[in-house]
């Protein structure tokens, strides 16, 4: 069974899914800017491109522990202020959180192998970000335009930084990039004015090709 709301939504609704529940579809609640919360059950194992894009006045947002892939354009646009990402998750796909600007933090789990391109582009108010050891790539632009960031965790195991990937990031001040990273992307960290501190790990060979 899928999810698909359907109607209109008044300012101030709260969606429960119904357990049993096995995915939300796509576009599922595109739009839908009255919504201010939603619970879904651990049985939904899929949610749908840009299931929830445009939701304005979503704050926080629970992630199943069954997903493995957050598809594209599932939070662009989204009032999200905060939002639990499941050690299920292999993927985060393009434009996953892009423009969702009041995110203010983000921890991506060990079981994430691969940050899509502009995956967090665009969110304005997130200030710290911590990637995994299970994370080996992270895409071009990923993180470009987050002028907030001032806290930036790399661990061991990532091995490429993409094009642009922390580009126009003027509050961060420092960065350790880790041994494993073998290549970093032509203006990986371009325009970031406050930067003064920069560990570059021995393992990296390739810097902007």
């Amino acid at each position: 069974v899928a999810y698909q709301y359907k109607g209109t939504m008044p300012q101030g609704t709260s969606i429960t899914v119904k357990e049993g529940t096995k995915g939300i579809s796509i576009l599922a609640f595109n739009a839908c800017s009255g919504m201010t919360s939603i619970s879904i059950p651990n049985t939904v194992t899929n949610i749908g491109y840009a299931a929830f894009q445009n939701c304005r006045t979503l704050a926080s947002i629970a992630i199943p522990n069954k997903i493995e892939t957050i598809e594209q354009y599932t939070f662009v646009n989204c009032g999200i202020k905060s939002v639990t990402i499941p050690n299920s998750v292999t993927s985060i796909g393009y434009r996953g959180f892009y423009n969702s600007r009041y995110l203010t933090s983000v921890t991506i789990p060990d079981s994430v192998q691969y940050i899509s391109e502009e995956a967090f582009l665009r969110c304005f108010d997130l200030k710290s970000v911590t990637i995994g050891s299970g994370t080996t790539t992270i895409g071009k632009n990923a993180f470009q335009n987050c002028s907030s960031l001032t806290t930036l965790t790399l661990n061991e195991g990532l091995e490429k930084i993409g094009y642009g990937a922390f580009s126009y990031c003027p509050s961060l001040t420092s960065v350790t990039i880790p041994n494993s990273v073998k290549e970093i992307g032509e203006g990986a960290f371009q325009v970031c004015s406050a930067l003064t501190n920069v560990t570059i790990g021995s393992g990296v060979t390739t810097w902007g090709n």
